[in-house]
C-alpha cells in the first residue's frame, strides 16, 4: 500500500496518513484504504469547482474527470521529490494512454494531450498550462490532506539546504546499522569521438569535482532515505525469515515472494519487523543528531537559544537556525502488526 508513503509515516508515527495507507487494524468487512482514490476524490472536486466558476481560466476543466491511475504516479512519487514538471510529464503519459481512447486518434503535440469529455464524450485539448495547473492541484491536495507528510518533506528540505550551505555532505544511519553518506559532486563532461575501421563512435568522459552538486543533493534526499529505510526493512526480514523454518523466500525491492503455505508466516514477519524500525529509535531524531554531529566535527559552532539550534558561522557571529524534527502525531505502531492489508 504506497510502501514510501508508509515509511514515512511510519518514522513521522502520523495516524491520519497510516489510515490509508493500511497501517491500521481493520475488521473483515472493512474494505482495502487507498490513499490515490482518496485524493483522487478531492483533486476532482478542485478540477470540477475551477471549471465551473464564472470567467474561468480553466474552462475545460469542467469536462475533465481524472482517474486512479491519472494520480497514482504523481501521489507515489511525490514521495521521492518528484518536480512539477515530472508530475506534468506523468499526467501527459496517463491522460495520453487512457483505454477508453484506444479507437480515437491522439495527438501529442507540444505536450499538449486530447482526451474524451466525461460529460459530453467529445474530443477536448488540454494544453500544457491546463497539465500544469492540474500537477498544482495535486500537490497542494496532497499536503493538504496530510499535513505532517508536508512537515517530513519541508524538514528534509531545509537540511538539504543547510548544509548545502555549508558545502557539507549528509550522512545517516539506517535502521539495519548501514551508515549512508550522500556526497554528489558537479561533474564536468567532455565528449569524445573516436574514429576506427570507417565508424566514428562517440563518448562523454566524466571528470568528478569536489564542489556539491547542490541541485542534486536537494533532489535526491528524500528518495534516498526512503529507500534506505524500504531496504532496511527488507534486510532486518530475510534476517528474521533465516531463523525460521521458511526455506524459500524471493525479495524484490518492497515485494516479497514465498511459497503458498508460508506466505502468511512471511506476511507477519513483514509487519513486525516494520514496527520494529520505528519502535527501536526515533529515525528523524537520529538524522537530526547525525546532522549535528557533521557540524561539529567541521569545527562549526552549535548554539542554543530558545529551545532553537543554529550554527555560528566561522568568520563572524552570524547564526543561522538548524530546521528542528518534526513533532510526531498517534499511530500506535504496535497495532499495525493486526493490520489485515498492510501488504497487498
Amino acid at each position: 500500500s504506497c510502501s514510501g508513503i508508509q515509511h514515512i509515516a511510519g518514522m513521522i508515527k502520523d495516524l491520519e496518513i497510516g489510515k490509508n495507507v493500511n497501517l491500521v487494524p481493520q475488521l473483515n468487512d472493512e474494505k482495502v484504504s487507498d490513499i490515490y482514490t482518496h485524493i483522487l476524490d478531492i483533486v476532482n472536486k478542485e478540477i470540477q469547482e475551477l471549471g465551473h466558476k464564472k470567467d474561468s481560466e480553466y474552462p475545460k476543466f469542467k469536462h475533465l474527470k481524472l482517474n486512479r491511475k491519472d494520480v497514482k504516479g504523481p501521489v507515489m512519487t511525490k514521495t521521492y521529490n518528484v518536480t512539477l514538471i515530472g508530475m506534468k510529464n506523468q499526467l501527459v503519459i496517463s491522460l495520453g494512454s487512457r483505454s477508453s481512447l484506444k479507437n480515437i486518434e491522439l495527438k501529442n503535440i507540444n505536450k499538449n494531450v486530447v482526451i474524451e469529455s466525461c460529460l459530453t464524450k467529445e474530443l477536448i485539448e488540454l494544453e500544457s498550462k491546463d497539465i500544469i495547473k492540474i500537477a498544482q492541484i495535486i500537490e497542494s491536495k496532497i499536503f493538504h490532506s496530510f499535513p505532517l507528510l508536508e512537515a517530513v518533506y519541508n524538514f528534509f528540505k531545509k537540511i538539504c539546504k543547510l548544509m548545502n550551505n555549508f558545502g557539507l555532505p549528509i550522512t545517516w544511519f539506517t535502521p539495519s546499522g548501514l551508515e549512508i553518506t550522500q556526497n554528489y559532486y558537479k561533474v564536468k563532461e567532455i565528449k569524445v569521438a573516436i574514429s576506427f575501421a570507417g565508424k566514428t563512435k562517440k563518448l562523454v568522459l566524466k571528470e568528478w569535482s569536489k564542489e556539491l552538486d547542490k541541485r542534486s543533493q536537494l533532489g535526491a534526499l528524500i528518495p534516498n532515505v526512503v529507500h534506505s529505510l524500504d531496504a532496511s526493512h527488507l534486510m532486518e526480514v530475510i534476517k528474521n525469515i533465516k531463523t525460521t523454518n521458511i526455506d524459500y523466500i524471493l525479495p524484490i525491492h518492497d515485494c516479497f515472494g514465498s511459497h503458498p503455505n508460508d506466505l502468511s508466516a512471511v506476511y507477519e514477519i513483514l509487519k513486525f519487523e516494520f514496527v520494529n524500525i520505528y519502535s527501536n529509535q526515533e529515525f528523524l531524531k537520529s538524522f537530526h543528531q547525525n546532522i549535528i554531529y557533521t557540524l561539529k566535527k567541521n569545527k562549526f559552532k552549535i548554539i542554543k537559544k530558545n529551545n532553537i539550534q543554529y550554527v555560528q558561522l566561522l568568520n563572524n557571529n552570524k547564526l543561522v537556525e538548524i530546521p528542528a524534527v518534526p513533532k510526531t502525531g498517534h499511530l500506535d505502531l504496535n497495532k499495525i502488526k493486526f493490520s489485515l492489508y498492510m501488504f497487498n
